[in-house]
């Protein structure tokens, strides 16, 4: 039979895993009516707060973290967020599926499913308390700056906007062309085509590229280089992502940097204070920036 923990819980009554954790605890202001909820829901599923108490004084707590692919920046933040937790005496177990899942979840990827039952998910919105990054502020800090050294065409160039990040950014885009008010430029979504023929069918190249993701960008630079196009004297390319290889390009690529160790120590942060029964934020905003290198101006 499945362990009853404190996500199902807090499922089955309808309300936050911190405000569980409150009622288990005794701290913290919690409604009289969503307490009486809560209380009734663990007598009928048999869960015992005396144990989960015991084993959160005794640093026991079960935390699975969730990871979707083994990407670079999903690595970073896995390792900031150890850092954190660790610092706490706070044991973590690295997952790859849905099953027999422990007290706290952590979810690191940009496509799991919205509906995923977890504490936290780092990189796209879901239905708990969702880690995403302000992409707007940053692609229009960019552009504008291209703008003020000349530029006055651009392209974005995007893997599958069913992707989260390739859909917040391509969104992060468009509201920077109106907002900056552009009229030259162009999206182009790769989907199955390589970035050679996406390039090779632009009309005319544009001043700036910028790409959802640093593979993108890579893949981009080296069809310039091939095509004699000089980067940045000609066009300026930035990836996003900031991948280690990047600065080994040439020239070293702009990028923009987002899920990296600092935010996975902050994320552990919250979800201390989520173990320890305080209230979180629905949804937290962490800021991005480009690393400016040799391929743009």
């Amino acid at each position: 039979m499945k362990k009853v923990t404190i996500k199902d819980i807090a499922d089955i009554a309808g309300v936050s895993i911190s405000t569980v954790s409150r009622v288990l605890n005794g701290k913290g202001n919690v409604d009289l009516e969503l307490k009486e909820k809560v209380l009734q829901v663990i007598k009928d599923t048999g869960f015992q707060p005396s144990s989960f108490a015991r084993s959160f004084r005794k640093k026991s707590v079960q935390i699975d973290i969730l990871l979707n692919e083994w990407k670079e920046q999903y690595l970073r933040v896995l390792r900031g967020l150890i850092e954190s937790l660790c610092s706490e005496q706070l044991s973590m177990n690295l997952k790859t599926d849905l099953n027999n899942l422990g007290d706290f979840v952590v979810a690191i990827g940009e496509e799991f499913d919205p509906k995923i039952n977890a504490s936290m998910i780092i990189g796209q919105e879901s239905s708990s308390c969702s880690v995403v990054f302000d992409y707007f502020s940053t692609t229009e800090s960019i552009v504008r700056d291209l703008l003020d050294k000349g530029a006055e065409s651009f392209a974005f160039l995007c893997e599958n906007l069913s992707n989260y990040r390739a859909y917040r950014l391509y969104s992060a885009f468009m509201k920077t062309m109106f907002k900056c008010k552009i009229e030259s430029y162009e999206v182009k979504v790769l989907d199955s085509k390589d970035s050679y023929g996406v390039l090779m069918e632009s009309s005319i190249l544009p001043d700036v590229i910028l790409c959802s993701n640093d593979d993108i960008a890579a893949s981009v630079m080296k069809v310039l280089k091939d095509e004699g196009i000089k980067v940045p004297d000609q066009i300026s390319v930035i990836g996003y992502g900031n991948f280690t290889y990047g600065s080994f390009l040439d020239p070293a690529l702009s990028s923009v940097e987002y899920m990296n160790e600092e935010a996975g120590k902050i994320c552990g942060q919250y979800i201390l204070k989520m173990i320890k029964g305080e209230e979180v934020p629905k949804k937290i905003i962490l800021a991005t920036k480009l690393i400016k290198r040799k391929s743009s101006l």
